[in-house]
């Protein structure tokens, strides 16, 4: 089944819960669609593969019962009062989670009380007498109606046009903008359904607290009614709304007025306006006193084209105002028309920035009450000051440039200018007055910020790095005090002579070289210690391989089963699939001292950062496969084994990304590598570090109290119940067979359970797999394994011959037995690409490896479609492959394309290679009946030597047309003083 061109369309409403005074600040985000969102979508399926696609939305009213078929289903999940909880808190007490779970869900507003008081001039849709009519009501949505279970009926009036009912109902209100009453009047039938006389749907979002409302309402006819356009008649109601008076769930929500620069009021005095303002304002006609007013106002991004060709912003626009604001000039966003305003994310940010400071005074705190004296040099006293005050940074305007490549280049204009304060005291534990206290306060900072985001990756966190400088010269003053002893006041460095020529002259050039465009600070995302981002990273890969000789001579004292057939399997961790990396062994027969003396060679790019697994089984490896898996089975095999399957589960982690080279930036590389090299941990590490451990220590204690406090309740809650079942006095057997129940009724798991158990699984290691293939699919018994890090046995051209412990399950051997062992032959070889036209250099005698990477194939033949037929093979029913081998020795097998133009994008590697070799890649079809010839190529080695890396298109032989692209390179053996040099 195919869905493609998937569009959503909707407004989202997301809102931030639970704020309060720890980090992070939010608590989590309450996500909900206002209305039932539009759909669209092409579904086709596909009977087999090389069939065409049948469109299902070419089937008459099954596009319409799909889409009705969603549209309900997503509004019973995620559309209001429906709603999506994520939990942004980690890590936190169960006391304050519940708190949280609690502030998520959506809470009852008021009450809306409805009194139906009578209706006329009602339609008469009955064709015998007068209608039968009752009012139905109940709040919905704009567009939809009501709930069936939310909605609430009037009694019958019988035989009456102008009904008198006289009744009041009471509606729960979750929203006064996103609901709104429906009222519907039926006419009641004996038989079949009711009919619809008319219906309104009225908006509650004007209505005052406690003040009733008395309106006559029109009916109107259904929109799916086409009937005749009569009057439906009239209907009375009073509507009165009752607001829920219950306490605020933000514990900052009492905070004093002014206690935050969001509350407190602004100063409306402002300095006069320069004469750029006077001029801005006579081309915005305007008086210069209420310039500023009018750009906060305005809702307009940019100013006019008509005003860009004034000569006044003419000049402007030729220079970069990142000095200028709203007080003295125009905002960067008035003159710069791709600037865009970031008037929400400021607000958002005054909004939550007392509730973020209030956060950082409490982990301050944590941190130098706990954690810093753990982690202080001996006899040091340690202590930081921060103090984020009122006023948040600001983020005046923003442009993104679309670049070609793998980059994104934004460019924030940021102001700073606020009473945040930061320092730090460094003194003697044994002495207080030798106590040195920094502290930075008074902040002005307005520059434009230039951050690239680069490269991009085609997976997540989708950016390996970003680098930051900045654009034009910023505007930069501050307060710097250093009291060296209490014993005298504090010194302002920057009032002291001559420390402002000291900073014009020295910290501008300083600055333009280490932050100032073009050049740049460089922030990895990624974790360059991650052995996969290393091979992602890595711009010699393609130049370099390692090849593993594993050598499989015996294996002694083997459990000993009824009948031991014993065989290995070898997996070597890496990107590839892994039945391209897995080989397996002869069966030895009847033997618990099996041997083999059986050669396997592995490649891999770094052999530091790859693992062989050896697994040991009782059975046949050709047998017949099972074509479902028993995941319980699986768990049963692998539960005596479990640190062989998290050690596996790691190493396959590490080689979760694809092996594709990625354009990085070589100084941002070399830079963040070496960081990440770096083994001593500094005073900021063991901080955070010593954090975490305290923090969780703190959530454990929590935790343990909560758990008592609820055992407590349970037990008393336990106790009342038994009373009052004593009391009841049930019969003995009852009462027990009822106890016996609900103590052995287990609870059932929660989808979102079963989803973070199956998350934290979703890395299947080698082993994993392989037990899963030998002991699941296939009928075999597991009896060893060995986990071997080739890196601490091996060092370059020199073999090593070893016998190595294996891991056996409990079941199998007695505690008193000798454990298995298995002898090893283990070489490692190192292989380069061999530059163009160094033919002449190597000896036509040595060996190498040849690399060949199958790109794609093009107009390529149709073969017959029978032997004895005159008709070809239609094109939806083609699935080329390709054959790779060398001189006729082992084939090498791509995976199947479509079509007369496949893509394949696969590489293999062939040892012990002579130049005088020949590739030789077959092209063929698969058929129902096997496979067919389309045609071939045939590649010498030594032209691939001559020329260096060939990446080139050849056209296939014994055909009538046809070409295959494929890029090949030839890589030498490297011995350890060419490694060295």
């Amino acid at each position: 089944i195919e869905i493609k061109n998937l569009k959503v369309r909707g407004t989202m409403q997301v809102q931030l819960c639970y704020v309060h005074r720890e980090m992070p600040v939010v608590g989590g985000l309450q996500v909900l669609f206002t209305e039932d969102p539009v759909v669209s979508y092409d579904i086709a399926i596909r009977s087999s593969p090389g069939r065409a696609p049948l469109s299902l939305n070419s089937i008459p009213g099954l596009e319409t019962f799909i889409l009705r078929l969603i549209s309900v289903t997503l509004r019973d999940s995620v559309v209001f009062p429906n709603y999506v909880p994520i939990m942004l808190a980690k890590d936190i007490d169960p006391k304050k989670r519940d708190e949280i779970t609690d502030a998520l869900k959506v809470k009852k507003q008021g009450t809306l009380k409805v009194v139906v008081v009578r209706a006329k001039d009602l339609l008469n849709v009955d064709f015998g007498g007068k209608s039968d009519p009752y009012a139905s009501l109940g709040l919905g949505s704009r567009h939809h109606g009501p709930p069936k279970q939310a909605v609430r009926n009037t009694r019958t009036m019988n035989n009456n046009l102008n009904p008198v009912w006289e009744e009041e109902f009471d509606l729960d209100v979750f929203s006064l903008e996103l609901q709104q009453l429906w009222v519907t009047v039926y006419d009641k039938d004996d038989i079949g359904a009711d009919d619809k006389i008319g219906e309104d749907c009225i908006s509650i979002a004007n209505l005052e607290p406690r003040n009733t409302v008395e309106t006559w309402y029109r009916l109107r006819r259904d929109k799916n009614d086409f009937t005749i356009k009569k009057k439906r008649g009239m209907i009375l109601l009073k509507l009165t709304y009752i607001p829920e008076e219950q306490p605020s769930q933000c514990p900052l929500h009492d905070m004093p007025a002014g206690s935050s620069g969001c509350q407190g009021k602004r100063d409306p005095r402002l300095p006069k306006p320069t004469k750029f303002g006077k001029d801005m304002a006579r081309v915005l006609r305007v008086k210069p006193g209420a310039l500023c007013e009018f750009l906060q106002d305005s809702t307009k991004y940019s100013l006019p084209k008509k005003f860009i060709s004034d000569r006044k912003l003419r000049t402007l626009v030729g220079r970069l105002p990142c000095r200028l604001d709203v007080a003295r000039g125009v905002p960067i966003w008035v003159a710069y028309p791709n600037f865009r305003r970031c008037a929400f994310l400021n607000f958002l940010a005054t909004e939550l920035w007392p509730y973020a400071a209030a956060a950082a005074k409490n982990e301050l705190a944590f941190v130098n009450e706990r954690v810093l004296p753990d982690v202080a040099p001996f006899l040091f006293r340690l202590k930081a000051v921060l103090n984020m005050g009122d006023c948040p940074p600001q983020i005046e305007a923003i442009r993104v440039f679309d670049l070609p490549g793998e980059e994104i280049l934004a460019e924030f204009s940021i102001k700073v200018a606020g009473d945040q304060v930061v320092g730090g005291v460094v003194g003697m534990k044994f002495n207080p007055l030798w106590r040195v206290e920094v502290e930075l306060s008074e902040v002005q900072f307005c520059a434009i910020v230039r951050v690239r985001f680069s490269p991009l990756l085609p997976r997540f966190p989708l950016i390996a790095g970003m680098s930051i400088g900045l654009l034009g010269e910023p505007l930069f003053e501050c307060c710097a005090k250093i009291r060296p002893t209490p014993l005298l006041p504090g010194l302002n460095v920057m009032n002291l002579p001559g420390v402002g020529f000291f900073k014009s002259v020295l910290t501008g050039p300083i600055m333009a070289r280490a932050g100032r465009y073009p050049a740049m600070m460089h922030v990895p995302i990624l974790n360059l210690k991650h052995p996969a981002v290393r091979q992602l990273t890595s711009s010699e890969k393609a130049k370099e391989v390692d090849i593993v000789t594993v050598k499989l001579i015996k294996a002694t004292n083997m459990p000993l089963l009824e009948s031991t057939d014993c065989f290995c399997a070898i997996v070597m961790a890496g990107e590839g699939p892994y039945m391209g990396r897995k080989r397996l062994s002869t069966v030895e027969t009847n033997t618990s001292e099996p041997e083999w003396d059986e050669t396997f060679k592995f490649y891999c790019q770094d052999i530091n950062e790859t693992e062989l697994t050896l697994g040991f089984f009782h059975g046949d490896p050709n047998a017949k496969l099972r074509k479902v898996s028993d995941t319980a089975l699986l768990e049963r095999n692998l539960e005596p084994v479990m640190d062989l399957v998290k050690r596996s589960r790691e190493t396959a982690e590490r080689a979760r990304y694809n092996d594709e080279n990625i354009p990085w930036d070589p100084k941002f590389y070399s830079y963040a590598l070496a960081k990440s090299k770096s083994k001593k941990l500094s005073l900021s590490k063991k901080v955070k570090l010593r954090y975490k451990e305290m923090k969780a220590e703190d959530v454990k204690a929590a935790t343990a109290r909560y758990e008592e406090e609820r055992k407590a309740r349970g037990e008393a809650e336990v106790e009342e119940k038994e009373e009052e079942v004593v009391m009841t006095k049930p019969s003995p057997s009852k009462f027990r067979r009822s106890r016996t129940k609900s103590i052995s009724k287990e609870p059932k798991k929660s989808l979102k359970e079963k989803m973070k158990e199956a998350a934290q699984c979703k890395f299947k290691g080698d082993f994993e797999q392989m037990m899963e293939n030998q002991t699941v699919l296939l009928p075999n018994r597991h009896l060893a394994t060995l986990l071997l890090d080739p890196k601490e046995h091996l060092q370059l051209d020199k073999p090593v011959q070893k016998w190595f412990p294996l891991t056996t399950s409990p079941t199998l051997r007695d505690p008193g037995e000798q454990k298995p062992e298995v002898l090893l032959e283990l070489e490692w070889t190192r292989f380069q690409e061999v530059a163009s036209g160094s033919l002449g250099k190597i000896d036509m005698a040595q060996r190498g490896t040849l690399n060949v990477k199958v790109h794609s194939a093009r107009d390529l033949a149709k073969p017959k479609a029978r032997f004895f037929s005159c008709g070809k093979m239609p094109v939806s029913a083609m699935a080329p492959y390709v054959e790779l081998n060398i001189d006729g020795g082992e084939k090498r097998q791509s995976t199947f394309g479509r079509g007369l133009a496949p893509q394949f994008e696969e590489e293999f590697d062939f040892a012990d290679v002579s130049p005088m070799s020949e590739l030789r890649i077959l092209m063929r079809t698969k058929t129902r009946l096997g496979s067919r010839k389309i045609g071939y190529v045939v590649v010498s080695v030594s032209n691939v030597i001559a020329a260096g890396r060939v990446s080139s298109t050849y056209k296939l032989e014994g055909t009538k047309s046809g070409d295959i692209q494929l890029t090949l390179s030839f890589r030498k053996q490297v011995r350890p003083g060419d490694a060295q040099a």
